[in-house]
């Protein structure tokens, strides 16, 4: 009896710290999951999504796109688009470049963001969700230098609607 109650509690335990929180926008049709929880933030834009706590930060800004000019926007992929992103943004040492696994047309590269003289990790997300004609510019900043988590949350991004 002691046995399988030591047993169950660690399996509980286990549950509780690989859970996922589940963060998503219904108006924009997108997701994310962190095993942290994060708040929800106002931004200074309708178009603009934050979620953040004192490790992590990930704000999504939301894009219309005209479909008559896929092609303009596909003409060298996807990964130039995210980098030239991250370099927009004013992120420096961007590198990388990895499909988002739950989308066809995402990727993401690794940045670095100058914060008083220290280097913030940033993942950036470039996100086409062809079927409602939106582009995702997403941004994972690891405050925490915690790439893995951040890594972790960058891959989870998916489209719901």
């Amino acid at each position: 009896m002691k046995l399988t109650l030591s047993s169950l509690l660690l399996l509980c335990a286990i549950h509780i710290v690989s859970a996922q929180n589940v963060y998503k926008s219904e108006k924009y049709g997108i997701s994310f999951e962190s095993s942290q929880i994060l708040d929800e933030y106002e931004t200074e834009a309708e178009t603009v999504i934050g979620f953040e706590n004192d490790d992590l930060a990930v704000d999504i800004e939301v894009f219309r796109y005209d479909r008559n000019r896929k092609k303009k926007l596909y003409a060298g992929g996807i990964l130039p688009l995210a980098q030239s992103t991250a370099k927009m943004l004013g992120f420096i040492k961007v590198s990388g470049g990895t499909e988002i696994p739950n989308i066809d047309s995402a990727v993401y590269v690794l940045a670095y963001s100058e914060d008083d003289s220290e280097e913030v990790p940033v993942f950036v997300a470039y996100i086409i969700d062809e079927k409602n004609a939106l582009v995702f510019e997403a941004t994972v900043y690891c405050y925490d230098n915690d790439l893995k988590e951040g890594r972790k949350i960058a891959e989870s991004f998916k489209l719901i609607n």
